[in-house]
């Protein structure tokens, strides 16, 4: 996941990736857009996984994402 201009706000920030359960799967402070669709050295299922961004304590972005692998 990339977010543009997340640098612009420094390190205050943390993105949150449940699975369609509502598990918390990956959990990062000071993201820095660098989420690779593995998570503890596996790749993730092809699904959907919905996403919390929060910056300097607020929530700025609730949203998901696909994970479709072409391998």
């Amino acid at each position: 996941l990339v977010f543009p201009y997340l640098d612009s706000y420094g390190t205050d920030n943390r993105l949150q990736l449940f699975d369609k359960a509502g598990k918390l799967i990956y959990d990062k402070k000071g993201y820095s857009n660098d989420f690779n669709g593995i998570v503890n050295g596996k790749p993730l299922a092809n699904d959907t996984y919905y996403y919390i961004l929060t910056i300097q304590g607020k929530v700025v972005l609730k949203s998901f994402v696909t994970i479709v692998h072409l391998y």
